[in-house]
């Protein structure tokens, strides 16, 4: 005696199977906030402690960071090993660095979340350095000549 099975059929419980075992882990189950930019300025960073402190000129926006208040240090963990995934990322000057690179009274951005154990506790992911013209070696500003940002094309000459 011979069964007849519809083949199409397991394969479609069997997907629908596997999607219900990927929506019910745990990692699906604690939504992922979004990323907070604040800007401030570098104060201090303690690798024994792993957290950077940085005086706040703009908390950003959001509920958590109303917590944040201008002129004030803030206090953000991070972790200087690890995969790019787990791990804070710093770039100067648009170039992957390492978190003591990174000078006192410099200005960054930091973009952090919440921790999921305790909200309070925030979680640098990413600290970007501002470099000014200044920063980049020029006396002011607008010292820099035209050519450096728009060189002459050679069917100008």
């Amino acid at each position: 005696m011979r069964i007849d099975v519809d083949h199409a059929w397991l394969a479609r419980v069997a997907v629908l199977g596997l999607l219900g075992l990927v929506l019910a882990s745990p990692a699906s189950a604690q939504p992922r906030s979004k990323s907070i930019k604040t800007e401030g300025k570098f104060l201090k960073y303690s690798p024994q402690g792993s957290y950077v402190v940085v005086k706040v000129t703009k908390p950003g926006s959001g509920k958590l960071a109303r917590r944040l208040k201008r002129g004030k240090p803030a206090k953000f963990k991070v972790k200087a090993e690890g995969s790019v995934l787990s791990r804070t990322t710093v770039s100067i000057r648009g170039r992957a660095s390492q978190l003591d690179e990174i000078a006192e009274g410099t200005r960054v951005n930091v973009y952090w979340r919440p921790e999921p154990e305790n909200a309070k506790i925030r979680f640098a992911r990413k600290i970007d350095v501002w470099v000014s013209a200044i920063d980049w070696g020029r006396d002011k500003p607008g010292d820099a000549p035209e050519e450096e940002y728009f060189p002459a094309s050679p069917s100008s000459e």
